[in-house]
């Protein structure tokens, strides 16, 4: 049996389990995804912000960063491949810090790392962002950055991968890990036991409920974030806009959306509410004539990370037959993990 004529099961249709199942199917490979729920990236993928950026990363920290920056060079090679998956992306960050000089100090450090970014006064700000209601000295404009939806393109995946004979399985929960041996087999669902050459482990937070029965554990963290969702009538921004109070953009259809992140114990729904309505007013403190615009809802999503920020991405040490495919950001680094992967599982080199 040659590598191309493995049969793989992919255990997640967020946007990692996507690119795999995407870069496996370009290459020959017959693949089958299992997701739980009713359609592709209703787990943490469905709950991201969709920015494509290298600025939350210390250059200093040269493995994550290299790594950070080649997955977002990465995009532009999948835009390239799949240029429908981008029709309602957009371009562009704009960032500032409490201070003048820490704005500056942030773009030496990325300008001196090789990043494409500038420095713009205020009044350049202000010509970008016309309804910004208090503009800073300075802001850190990163041109190159994505925005993006990601439920959308990670069914524009896992569509390229069904043209291409991949099958997808909704609403499909993997139960179990079938093993031998001490090597993965198969997988379980609710309703049968399928056996593949290769399982391929993308269910983000909850790839340690099925490793546990196999006595396996690679440290997996779940980090969760609030996505806060607000409808408006116009549109106000035309790019990611970063401030100290507030990381916010505009959809194409013209709800807002606000990321933070959370700590434990996590909110019930009567204090998202009152975070949601918090945001809000630092959004209207923000941006001019957007008294119209509405809180909606937010949700909590559970990021899988890991202590050295690193994503787990090979052959599981161990235990044959199973591949890891895990990391955060899943956005982020989704198409590079996707390529490499495939690129292993078909016998190449090991990504790292």
């Amino acid at each position: 049996m040659t590598r191309r004529n493995i049969r793989v099961g992919i255990v997640g249709a967020g946007i990692i389990g996507a690119s795999v199942a995407y870069h496996l199917a370009r290459r020959g490979i017959e693949v089958c995804v299992f997701e739980r729920g009713a359609g592709p990236a209703v787990g943490t993928t469905g709950k991201s912000f969709g920015w494509v950026n290298t600025l939350f990363v210390d250059p200093a920290d040269a493995r994550v960063f290299s790594l950070r920056r080649a997955a977002v060079e990465e995009y532009e090679r999948l835009a390239a491949e799949l240029p429908g998956a981008f029709r309602d992306a957009s371009r562009g960050s704009l960032l500032w810090k409490a201070t003048p000089g820490e704005t500056e100090n942030l773009f030496r450090t990325f300008r001196n790392a090789g990043l494409d970014v500038e420095l713009i006064a205020g009044a350049e700000l202000a010509r970008r962002e016309p309804f910004l209601r208090s503009v800073p000295p300075c802001a850190l404009s990163s041109p190159k950055d994505i925005a993006l939806q990601p439920p959308a393109l990670a069914a524009t995946l896992l569509a390229a991968a069904v043209e291409r004979g991949a099958k997808l399985f909704t609403n499909t929960q993997v139960i179990s890990l079938c093993a031998s041996d001490g090597a993965v087999t198969g997988l379980v669902t609710a309703s049968e036991a399928i056996a593949f050459d290769l399982v391929v482990l993308a269910a983000g937070p909850w790839t340690e409920e099925l490793l546990r029965p196999l006595g396996l554990s690679f440290g997996l963290l779940i980090s969760p974030a609030l996505l806060l969702r607000y409808c408006s009538d116009r549109r106000l921004l035309s790019h990611i806009v970063k401030s100290p109070e507030l990381e916010v953009r505009q959809l194409p259809d013209n709800a807002m959306i606000v990321a933070r992140s959370l700590k434990d114990p996590l909110p019930d729904a009567g204090a998202i509410d009152v975070m949601g309505r918090e945001m809000l007013r630092r959004i209207r403190a923000l941006v001019m004539d957007s008294e119209r615009i509405g809180f909606e809802a937010g949700v909590i999503g559970q990021r899988p990370m890991f202590p050295d920020e690193l994503p787990r991405t090979g052959h599981a040490a161990g235990c044959k037959g199973l591949y890891l495919a895990i990391g955060h950001p899943g956005v982020i680094l989704a198409p590079l993990l996707g390529r490499l992967a495939a690129s292993e599982i078909a016998g190449g080199a090991a990504p790292w």
